[in-house]
Protein backbone atom coordinates (compact mmCIF):
# COMPACT_ATOMS: atom_id res chain seq x y z
CA UNK A 1 0.00 0.00 0.00
CA UNK A 2 1.14 3.50 -1.27
CA UNK A 3 0.83 6.62 1.46
CA UNK A 4 0.64 10.18 -0.08
CA UNK A 5 2.37 12.73 1.74
CA UNK A 6 1.19 16.12 1.92
CA UNK A 7 3.18 17.41 5.09
CA UNK A 8 5.27 21.21 4.65
CA UNK A 9 7.64 21.92 6.26
CA UNK A 10 5.80 23.24 9.83
CA UNK A 11 3.91 19.71 9.84
CA UNK A 12 7.10 17.78 9.67
CA UNK A 13 8.56 19.71 12.58
CA UNK A 14 5.27 19.29 14.63
CA UNK A 15 5.37 15.57 13.95
CA UNK A 16 8.65 15.37 15.03
CA UNK A 17 8.84 16.55 18.18
CA UNK A 18 5.32 14.72 18.72
CA UNK A 19 7.07 11.63 18.09
CA UNK A 20 9.81 12.71 20.83
CA UNK A 21 7.26 13.69 23.25
CA UNK A 22 5.73 9.94 22.84
CA UNK A 23 9.10 8.53 23.54
CA UNK A 24 10.87 7.85 20.05
CA UNK A 25 14.72 7.22 20.86
CA UNK A 26 16.03 10.12 19.64
CA UNK A 27 19.17 12.18 21.01
CA UNK A 28 19.19 16.19 21.52
CA UNK A 29 22.54 16.45 19.36
CA UNK A 30 20.52 14.46 16.71
CA UNK A 31 17.30 16.29 16.43
CA UNK A 32 18.23 18.94 14.29
CA UNK A 33 19.69 17.08 11.70
CA UNK A 34 16.44 14.54 11.81
CA UNK A 35 14.26 17.61 11.18
CA UNK A 36 16.35 19.14 8.34
CA UNK A 37 16.23 15.53 6.39
CA UNK A 38 12.76 14.98 7.15
CA UNK A 39 12.25 18.64 5.20
CA UNK A 40 14.73 18.22 2.81
CA UNK A 41 12.93 15.05 1.49
CA UNK A 42 9.60 14.41 2.47
CA UNK A 43 8.19 18.19 2.85
CA UNK A 44 5.63 19.26 0.42
CA UNK A 45 5.86 22.69 -0.53
CA UNK A 46 4.20 25.22 1.42
CA UNK A 47 0.23 26.27 0.64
Amino acid sequence: RITENDLDADEWAFTLYDMIARGAPLHEEDLEAVRQYLIDNFAVEER
